[in-house]
Formats: structure tokens, C-alpha cells, sequence
């Protein structure tokens, strides 16, 4: 059954993880008894027009993504779910991201799967129109077989999918590119390529980058042991101007081949701490100031400004 206007009974195994708008958590499926990870908005956000309309989007996004193996299974949505706390999602169970993995350490091989399975999942996605946003080791799933799959389409943008929720500030701090932390941001596949780059950074690196005020990677620890190729990879993905980024995943996945081909890629075992996920950004439409709030604030900066000219200028002629 996936009608969405359905109410589906479960029964709550706990939870799996909180997101900047959403959580997740593990149910068995009453009716068959099936184990699924259902996504819920958090109770602050279920009143808020434009958050359930985003979730709407992303079960549309789940839809039109299904058929790729690197892309987590959707099953079913809901409206209501028979609690009253408003709509859910229901993916596969997938109880692992990269980040798990990687701090329990990843062979060679194992990296560069997954690094490769990402770039094919974010390869179909842009070709559908469709731009992540939130490219991060935790919205990397791993399966029982090893397998990588791209979840949390929450922050997706997209065209073509009803609705325009493109304006807000979305992404995860750390990952996401320059200018999406620029007001009404036009984020492209390009800025999705970044948020990768970042993320192939702690995979292979074993940290997060830094980055100058010119937004050029910082040396680190042991730079001069990577090989100059994989390091001109990690510059260029993380450009500061997407016209001077790679284009495509296409053209990504292409090097990364490459550079595998190479032997380029270093392994690490034992990676630093990524931020959590209260670092994530997200700014929806209606929690953005409106041009009401901003003149409102405006008026009030005059007044206080005038009132102290004003105590200024008395104190002087009281003073003369």
C-alpha cells in the first residue's frame, strides 16, 4: 500500500537519529510485520506551512528517485499515521552511514566503492533536475552488502516538482558551498559537487578541511604525503566559484576513476569527529524576516538613533 492519503499502524522501536527538521525512527509495520525507518517532522515544524511543505516535496523527490541502487528504497507515505503528530515517510531500514563506517574503519576499497556509488547517485539525481544540498557522510547509508545509498532529500531543491521551496538557507554548515550561505542562494549541481569534495576530504583525508578567507584549502597535517593529484582534486572540487569547479559528477566520477586508477587515493583509519547534525541550516521560507519585519526594525533603529542625538545635543547646550 503507498496511498498517501492512508493511515498505516506501527509499532515504535525507538529511536534512530534527529535532523535539522526531522527524525527519524524505527518501527515494525503491524500489518506484515516488516522493520522501516519512518522520517517524521519535528513537533516544532508541523504547524509550519512551508516545513510540511517541504516534506511533501521530499516524498515526491523519494518517488521519482526510486530505480537507482544508490539511492535509499522508499516505501510508503503517509498524510497522518494514526497518532495525530502529523505526516511520516517510510524508507528502508539502513541502520549505518559512511561516518559509522568510517570510524570503525574502512579498507581501500570499501572507500573508493562508496565514493564511486555517491557519484552515480548524484549523477542521476542532478540528471533529473533534482540538487541535493546536504551531501554529508551521514546522509550516506551503507547496507548489509556494503552498498552506498544517497537518503534525506529534505533540503533537496528541484524543478519541476510543484512548489519553489528553493529560497530558504539549507545545507550543513561545515559541507555546504559558498554560495549557499549567500542570501536567496542560486545553489546548482555544482554546489552539490563541493559538499562531495568536502566529503571525499574526510574520507580519504581522515578530517574536515579549513579553509582561508579566500576559501582555498588550508595545509594539514601530513599534506606533503598526499599525492599533488588527489590534492589538486580536492582544490578544484571545493573552488570557491562554482565556474571554477568540476561541471558535472559525470566529470568528478571521471578523475575519481582516474585517480583510483592512479593509486592516488590515500586511506585513513581513524577519522576526527564530524559536527552533529544541529549543525545543519535550515531556514525555511516563513521563518525568514518578511520586508514588514525588516522596515519594522528599521523605524525602530531611526527612532532610538534620533532620541540619542537629541539627549546629545541637550546635554551640550546644558553644558554651555
Amino acid at each position: 500500500m503507498s496511498d498517501a492519503a492512508a493511515i498505516e499502524w506501527y509499532d515504535d522501536l525507538g529511536p534512530l537519529g534527529v535532523g535539522g527538521c526531522g527524525a527519524l525512527r524505527k518501527v515494525r509495520r503491524i500489518r506484515d510485520g516488516v522493520i522501516l525507518a519512518v522520517k517524521r517532522l519535528l513537533p516544532k515544524y508541523r504547524n509550519s506551512k512551508a516545513m510540511r511543505e517541504r516534506f511533501a516535496q521530499e516524498e515526491r523527490l523519494l518517488r521519482a528517485l526510486q530505480g537507482h541502487p544508490n539511492v535509499v528504497r522508499f516505501v510508503q507515505s503517509h498524510h497522518e499515521m494514526g497518532d495525530g503528530q502529523g505526516p511520516g515517510i517510510a524508507i528502508e531500514l539502513l541502520e549505518g552511514n559512511l561516518l559509522d563506517r568510517m570510524r570503525r574503519g574502512m579498507s581501500y576499497e570499501e572507500r573508493i566503492r562508496a565514493a564511486l556509488e555517491i557519484a552515480d547517485a548524484l549523477a542521476f539525481m542532478h540528471g533529473k533536475g533534482i540538487i541535493h544540498r546536504d551531501v554529508k557522510p551521514e546522509n550516506i547509508l551503507i547496507d548489509k552488502k556494503g552498498t552506498a545509498k544517497l537518503a534525506d532529500f529534505g533540503c533537496a531543491k528541484a524543478a519541476g516538482f510543484g512548489i519553489d521551496l528553493t529560497q530558504g538557507t539549507v545545507g550543513t554548515r561545515y559541507y555546504m558551498a559558498p554560495e549557499q550561505h549567500r542570501p536567496r542562494c542560486h545553489a546548482d549541481e555544482r554546489s552539490d559537487v563541493h559538499a562531495y569534495g568536502v566529503t571525499l576530504f574526510h574520507l580519504f583525508i581522515g578530517r574536515l578541511p579549513e579553509f582561508n578567507q579566500r576559501h582555498e584549502i588550508l595545509k594539514f597535517p601530513g599534506w606533503e604525503k598526499v599525492a599533488p593529484a588527489f590534492l589538486t582534486f580536492l582544490l578544484k572540487a571545493t573552488a570557491d566559484s562554482p565556474n571554477d569547479r568540476y561541471q558535472s559528477m559525470a566529470e568528478v566520477r571521471a578523475e575519481l576513476e582516474r585517480l583510483r586508477d592512479e593509486r592516488a587515493l590515500p586511506g585513513v583509519q581513524n577519522p576526527q569527529a564530524v559536527p552533529r547534525e544541529s549543525e545543519r541550516v535550515v531556514t525555511p521560507n516563513d521563518a525568514r524576516p518578511s520586508c514588514r519585519d525588516l522596515l519594522a526594525v528599521a523605524v525602530v533603529i531611526v527612532i532610538v538613533a534620533v532620541g540619542i542625538a537629541c539627549a546629545v545635543r541637550s546635554l551640550q547646550r546644558s553644558a554651555a
